[in-house]
């Protein structure tokens, strides 16, 4: 879990971004998933109490994934640079998958920019490509490839190569890359985020509650997804 310090304000090597691709299965399976999660989710086979005692504020959700009439709302408060993010975004695709007909996913930038200078500009990239109809495919872009731009001088040419593999306008994802109005909204969710005391990234909300501890494993995700589905 990455976790704010004072204030919330490799090189790409010209791979062919990932996109999508690989069965969930397999992502999950794999070795280096699986120590990225050891190592970030402390390993502990204890199941984590579902949720705590606060709540998720009013916030105008213009991220969501998933079943368009859920039972179970799952936020997201997450920061692209942030190696736990990128552990746990293919554990929230395999639960999409899992629930098709009962959960949703909604996504809202926390950019701790005193850990992560590029957090702030990959959150531009996402809302960028979503001005095209496409938040969800740069979404799995920057989490995907987080590696090859992260620690970039520059990652702008990064985001334009996958703007161009998603097939976007590449001269409007280059021009709203600079948008005072998009590095707003990346902004104005970080001081939501800031207003409601979270301390790192990813923090997660089923149903408006907040997660007391990270889920250590996708089966203990499960669980408490299928704990938050009303009974018939």
């Amino acid at each position: 879990m990455s976790k704010q310090r004072s204030s919330n304000t490799s090189t790409a090597g010209r791979k062919r971004p990932k996109s999508g691709g690989k069965p969930i299965v397999i992502i999950l399976g794999g070795v280096l998933v699986a120590a990225a999660l050891a190592f970030v989710l402390g390993g502990n086979d204890e199941p984590a109490p579902a949720v705590a005692s606060g709540s998720l504020q009013d916030a105008a959700a213009r991220h969501v994934r998933g079943a368009p009439n859920a039972t179970v709302t799952l936020v997201e408060f997450g920061d692209f640079q942030c190696p736990a993010c990128a552990a746990y975004h293919p554990v929230l695709k395999a639960l999409l998958e899992r629930f098709p007909e009962d959960l949703e996913l909604q996504f809202h930038h926390f950019p701790l920019v005193s850990i992560h200078p590029n957090a702030i500009p990959a959150g531009v990239a996402a809302e960028a490509a979503a001005a095209q109809g496409r938040f969800w495919e740069m979404n799995d872009m920057l989490f995907e490839n987080q590696n090859a731009w992260a620690f970039l001088p520059d990652p702008e040419p990064a985001f334009v190569e996958y703007a161009r593999a998603l097939a976007l306008d590449v001269d409007q994802f280059e021009r709203d890359l600079r948008s005072d109005e998009l590095q707003a909204l990346v902004l104005a969710d970080g001081r939501m985020a800031n207003q409601m005391g979270l301390g790192g990234t990813p923090s997660f909300f089923v149903n408006g509650r907040q997660l007391v501890a990270l889920p250590s494993s996708l089966a203990e995700f499960e669980r408490i997804i299928t704990g938050a589905i009303p009974n018939p």
